[in-house]
């Protein structure tokens, strides 16, 4: 092999093996950019194309958590403080991190911390809530968290 093909082929490999790494920890994003890179150097590199297209498929299924949240009763009254049960379920696939709650403004919360929930797993959280307004209020829940690639999701319910 030339000397100057031998470079080529040996910059081709080191973007391969770094989307390798990546694709293996599941930064299917970055591994993508790897073997794209690759693939400029080297257009004919299958293992390349083969691994980019796994990754591609991967980013596109990858596990996420998903919440769901459902109340212990929803008739409150105004200008009352009540405690609330807040169940909340992880339906995805990979544990949420650092799950906030908050209500509309209309709703005045108090004792709500941030939790964890791995993939599958609940749990039954108390609050203080207090509407501000009389009458019928949408109660709206916005439930923020992250997942473990860091990557930030938002609910609303």
């Amino acid at each position: 092999m030339a000397r100057g093909k031998f470079a080529l082929w040996r910059g081709a490999r080191y973007w391969y093996n770094k989307g390798v790494d990546l694709h293996r920890l599941e930064d299917y994003e970055k591994a993508i950019q790897c073997y794209a890179r690759a693939l400029e150097i080297d257009p004919e590199d299958t293992s390349a194309k083969s691994a980019r297209d796994d990754a591609l498929k991967k980013k596109d299924t990858a596990a996420k958590p998903d919440i769901s949240i459902t109340l212990s009763h929803t008739p409150i009254y105004a200008n009352e403080w009540d405690k609330i049960e807040l169940t909340l379920v992880n339906t995805g696939t990979a544990p949420a991190s650092g799950i906030t709650l908050s209500f509309s403004d209309d709703i005045e919360t108090r004792l709500l911390r941030p939790v964890d929930l791995a993939a599958g797993e609940s749990i039954t959280i108390e609050a203080g809530i207090r509407p501000r307004a009389m009458g019928k209020i949408p109660l709206e829940i916005t439930a923020r968290y992250s997942d473990a690639r860091d990557w930030a999701y938002e609910q609303t319910t």
